[in-house]
């Protein structure tokens, strides 16, 4: 037996999606989003995450978008209109497509954990958007599985990412990754009060170097992860070398 319940419509064993986990870290250029990944790898050792992949999820959901406004193109009896705009596909099966095209990319084994880490989502630079676009970015992954996880990395201030190798004498790029931050606070702020549970956790590098709260937060209670990481990597209430963070 099977049922729907995704963006997407796509249809899946209740109990594969019960188990299944999706993982993604959207992060900012310089963050040491790297780290984040070393970290989940340590926690999760069965958890395929997958690295950068120049935005083609966020082209795909545009491509989505774009085939269910082609769908809902009004036609009606007018023989230009549905000559012109005649269509031959199903939504469900282009939609099934989708979902085999996402799984043949970053879950080609068939993990219950799977996932992978951005840098360019909220940066408003993806096919011709004035706007980021990143609601309907974070729906969209959402509907990959039935237990999504999406975490907001950076630093907290956005200068301290610009002395970063990928940022550094890139001053072209410094005030998107100030509107980056922004779109991720201004997201998280209406999550917040949106009455349902939080679909994003907003977490900074610092949390991570401090040891503090929040990162035990993100690691026991968002991500439900064991909280027994090898000592060096993972200690509460202490600090660690910013040297051994990785962009």
């Amino acid at each position: 037996m099977t049922h729907d319940d995704s963006l997407l419509g796509i249809t899946v064993d209740p109990k594969e999606e019960e188990a299944e986990l999706c993982i993604f870290i959207l992060a900012s250029p310089g963050s040491g989003s790297s780290t984040m990944v070393d970290l989940l790898q340590n926690c999760m050792p069965g958890c395929m995450i997958s690295g950068e992949n120049w935005a083609a999820f966020q082209f795909l959901d545009r491509f989505h978008q774009s085939v269910v406004r082609t769908q809902n193109q009004p036609r009606g009896d007018d023989l230009h209109y549905s000559t012109a705009w005649k269509m031959h596909f199903d939504l469900q099966d282009v939609e099934e497509s989708i979902n085999n095209l996402v799984r043949t990319m970053i879950n080609p084994d068939g993990k219950q954990c799977w996932g992978f880490k951005e840098i360019r989502y909220g940066r408003g630079d993806i096919g011709g958007d004035e706007e980021s676009n990143l609601s309907n970015d974070v729906e969209f992954l959402s509907s990959f599985c039935q237990n999504p996880k999406i975490i907001f990395h950076t630093k907290r201030e956005p200068e301290d990412e610009f002395t970063s190798d990928v940022m550094r004498g890139r001053p072209e790029l410094w005030n998107i990754t100030r509107l980056q931050h922004q779109e991720f606070d201004s997201y998280v702020a209406k999550d917040k009060t949106s009455g349902e549970p939080p679909k994003v956790f907003r977490h900074y590098l610092e949390d991570y170097l401090e040891r503090n709260t929040r990162f035990k937060e993100l690691w026991e209670e968002y991500l439900e992860c064991s909280s027994d990481m090898p000592e060096e990597t993972i200690k509460l209430g202490s600090t660690i070398d910013k040297s051994h963070v990785r962009d």
